[in-house]
């Protein structure tokens, strides 16, 4: 049974690939022997006008001073919130091994207040850690906000006499693989957004 539904799928292909090829040999031999002719197909204005324009957001980031300057210091923001844990967390090592050596000696009322004592200490470490990395993230979030509005701005003044049907962004291993180089208007966008910080 089912060999020869397979040989009756197999006599269906066949046929419809005999016919696919008549129909394209056929259009073949009318146009001439060697010759296929492409539809002839008429672009609209609106087509013939598309301008695209591409800024490299890799070199923007290297060399637009707000960028660069704010990275820096969210970078030794972030260097500083780190050393402070770190030596938050040292001292509080230091206290657990120095009461863990008296615990000895100790009353259990003592015990019990150091436990308290530490057990808060790590807490108000734990508390630190995370309203410094909050504060540190909104700082980023505020920053990326007001990069998205300097690009924006640039990109309304820059094409109010340009005209580009569409600017793209280009990062590396991102979606746009090649852009001509004469559509790149990072150095543009560069010159403008740095002319706008004030000194």
């Amino acid at each position: 049974m089912k060999s020869s539904l397979l040989i009756a799928w197999n006599v269906v292909l066949t046929v419809i690939l005999a016919v696919l090829l008549f129909i394209q040999l056929g259009k073949k031999n009318m146009n001439g022997p060697n010759e296929i002719k492409e539809p002839m197909v008429s672009k609209s204005a609106d087509e013939a006008d598309l301008r695209i324009a591409v800024i490299n957001i890799d070199s923007m980031q290297n060399n637009y001073s707000l960028f660069v300057d704010k990275k820096k210091e969210l970078e030794n923001k972030q260097q500083q919130m780190e050393a402070t844990l770190d030596k938050k967390m040292r001292d509080l090592q230091t206290e657990f091994t120095t009461a863990q050596q008296a615990s000895t000696t100790m009353t259990q009322q003592q015990l019990q207040e150091t436990e308290q004592r530490l057990q808060k200490k790590q807490a108000d470490i734990q508390k630190l850690q995370t309203q410094l990395t909050t504060d540190l993230q909104n700082q980023l979030t505020q920053f990326n906000q007001q990069l998205k509005d300097s690009l924006d701005s640039f990109l309304k003044d820059y094409n109010s006499s340009n005209k580009y049907t569409m600017i793209l962004s280009i990062v590396d291993g991102g979606q746009v693989l090649y852009a001509e180089p004469q559509y790149e208007i990072t150095a543009d966008a560069i010159k403008w957004m740095n002319g706008r910080i004030k000194p």
